[in-house]
């Protein structure tokens, strides 16, 4: 396997990841669910190379990785806090080359992955959020 380079982030077109942006949301599908705060009970990370808009999306069952199929004008994180989700800009990902700890998967430990987070204590959809925010993000 050819060795690439770590400081480029990619989405998967190719192109490196201009902004990343934490979408939440999520109706109580599981029983479990709805111990979690309303409006905060999963989260997807959306990101744009300047071209295409990818969702990452981790989902019960399996990982939906989406490249919409939208202008690059668009405003897609407007689009989404159009229907009602919690958007938040996060930034570029984070080049962050330590190991992260081995947690159980869920979608914020994907998402958090993606961004190059590696906080043990943010476990759950709105403490990703308070996590942002306090990061500076929003």
């Amino acid at each position: 396997m050819r060795n690439i380079p770590r400081d480029l982030q990619t989405t998967g077109t190719g192109r490196p990841v201009l902004d990343s942006w934490v979408v939440f949301g999520g109706e109580p599908s599981l029983r479990l669910l709805k111990l979690l705060r309303p409006g905060f009970r999963h989260c997807l990370v959306l990101l744009f190379d300047g071209v295409n808009w990818v969702s990452v999306d981790p989902l019960l069952g399996r990982l939906d990785i989406t490249v919409h199929q939208v202008p690059g004008h668009f405003d897609f994180p407007g689009f989404l806090q159009s229907q009602g989700l919690t958007v938040i800009n996060s930034g570029k990902p984070l080049q962050n080359n330590t190991i992260a700890p081995p947690m159980i998967c869920t979608c914020v430990e994907l998402v958090k992955r993606v961004l190059g987070i590696h906080r043990i204590t943010v476990m759950t959809p709105y403490q990703l959020y308070r996590y942002l925010l306090k990061r500076g993000q929003g």
